[in-house]
This record gives structure tokens, C-alpha cells and sequence, in this order.
């Protein structure tokens, strides 16, 4: 079985380091410290089988849950339209015509 290896080293996030084949999660632990932990920097080693990791790729990824193109420039591109439309509503109003 294959297993992938991903090193925590002091104060740092969980990094993939590579794979090992193994007969079990034990073996896989030694093998992935002979191979990924002989600097000793790390303070965690992890295995996981190769089969049991969940992928998710660029192509398969959802698009925005939510419109929030207010955050971006380009959100703003009718907003002079918008306030004349605001405007002249207004005009409208005050001279008693309907909007």
C-alpha cells in the first residue's frame, strides 16, 4: 500500500514530504522517518494511505458562493448610471411627477 508522508517541522504548517509503500501504518511511520525525518528538524511525521486522502482539483472546485463583486473595481463599473438614475428620480419627485 502506499501512503503519503507530510512533516511538521517547530512551529510550522504540516507539509507534504513524499510517499512510502508500506505493509501497514506502522512500517510506513518507520520508513517515512528513515526517508523524510533523518534531519530532525520535524516535530510530527504523518501518514496517511494514499487511498484514504479526498482530491479535489482546480477544474472540480466550485465557483463563488456569493455575489461580491462589490469588493472589486469592476463592481462599480454602473454605479454613475445608478446615481442618475437616483438623480433624476429625485427630480422627478420634487416636481410632482411620478418616477
Amino acid at each position: 500500500m502506499i501512503y503519503e508522508v507530510f512533516v511538521r517541522e517547530a512551529k510550522q504548517a504540516a507539509q507534504h514530504a513524499g510517499s512510502v509503500a508500506a505493509s501497514s501504518p506502522d512500517a510506513a511511520l518507520a520508513f517515512a522517518h528513515e526517508q523524510f525525518g533523518r534531519r530532525g528538524a520535524w516535530e510530527e511525521i504523518w501518514v496517511a494511505p494514499r487511498d484514504q486522502i479526498a482530491v479535489m482539483e482546480a477544474a472540480d472546485l466550485p465557483g463563488p458562493a456569493f455575489d461580491r463583486s462589490y469588493r472589486l473595481m469592476a463592481g462599480y463599473k454602473h454605479i454613475i448610471q445608478k446615481w442618475r438614475e437616483i438623480d433624476l428620480a429625485g427630480q422627478r419627485q420634487r416636481e410632482g411627477l411620478r418616477p
